[in-house]
């Protein structure tokens, strides 16, 4: 039986067909292929190691999951938020899980149809901050990361907030394909999660998530070998903007939800300023001259300031003011 090669010995025999100090052209006769089947070619020496693999636009991908996930955070906590992708790097599974902050909360996704999955990190400040915001907490005062293991409660409420992150995530990958994102399990214990060999490359894009004035990191990981079926598509440029993000589905509702404001509108006849002892001598009958003509427009301020100009009149037996024009800011 012939010698299996070591790590090392395939790393040494890959660098030396790259620099072309060992020949790859066969010697002596041939059997002849089948010219019916269809070749693909495979560069082995550009996939030695993490390092060097590369997936090309899909910080677009990344940076749209942001996008969406900065305003389904505010809605949720109803808190100002802000999510923005700091990093995207290749690594080994092993690595990155030894490396992970002590007391981080690992949760395995479902990215059905993308083989493996993938693993969303919170880091314990980004934990902590939503567990004191989600039971009505200020974030005000300084975050204190507890001493003590999480307890289920408070795995809990961090649990939900990744399974609010998976709609965003289908959302971002349309480009690409329909995948259906959920949350398999959440763990305080990282060496319980077991998502590919430790030697396995993996993608690992960053983001810092950023609630009024706190903040704190999450960690987005996806397996090589879930991403390249994909990597036809982005190398293509076909990849633009999901839908969600170029739509103005915002903006008509906060347009929509101005309307149901309440505001105070005040008529404005004049004004007049009187000294408190004028006041005081002030007896029923008296009249007070406002300056202006009943006939001219007065202003009608809306929460006390003036935006509109109007006549008096009456209304079905009521006083009331009819709207004539608009103030203009030199006005």
């Amino acid at each position: 039986m012939e010698r299996i090669l070591s790590k090392d010995e395939i790393a040494e025999l890959l660098s030396a067909v790259k620099h072309g100090d060992v020949s790859v052209e066969p010697e002596g006769d041939q059997p002849e292929l089948n010219k019916g089947a269809d070749a693909v070619k495979i560069n082995l020496a550009d996939m030695q190691g993490p390092g060097n693999w590369r997936l090309d636009n899909f910080d677009i991908i990344l940076d749209s999951y942001a996008q969406n996930l900065g305003i389904s955070l505010a809605n949720r906590i109803q808190r100002a938020s802000t999510v923005k992708r700091t990093t995207m790097e290749s690594m080994e599974f092993g690595g990155f899980m030894n490396d992970l902050a002590e007391k981080s909360i690992v949760s395995q996704l479902r990215l059905d149809p993308v083989r493996w999955g993938g693993l969303m990190v919170f880091d314990p400040m980004l934990s902590y901050a939503l567990i004191e915001i989600l039971v009505g907490g200020s974030s005000e005062g300084t975050l204190t990361v507890p001493k003590r293991e999480m307890t289920p409660i408070e795995l809990s409420l961090v649990r939900s907030i990744v399974t609010l992150c998976c709609p965003d995530l289908e959302k971002a990958f349309m480009p690409l394909d329909q995948i259906d994102a959920g949350v398999v399990r959440t763990e305080r214990n990282p060496r319980l999660i077991k998502l590919v060999p430790p030697d396995a490359g993996v993608l690992v894009a960053t983001f810092e998530i950023t609630i009024e004035k706190w903040a704190g990191k999450m960690h987005l990981l996806i397996p090589h070998q879930s991403l390249e079926p994909y990597r036809e598509k982005l190398i293509e440029g076909a990849v633009t903007l999901p839908p969600a993000t170029q739509s103005t589905h915002w903006k008509q509702t906060l347009h929509s939800e101005l309307k149901d404001v309440n505001l105070r509108l005040t008529a404005q006849a004049g004004l007049l300023s009187l000294q408190v002892r004028d006041i005081l001598e002030l007896q029923v009958g008296d009249v007070l001259d406002l300056g202006t003509n009943p006939d001219a427009p007065m202003n009608i301020l809306v929460e006390g300031k003036p935006k509109l100009k109007g006549l008096v009149g009456v209304r079905d037996g009521r006083k009331a003011v009819r709207v004539t024009g608009c103030i203009s800011h030199g006005e």
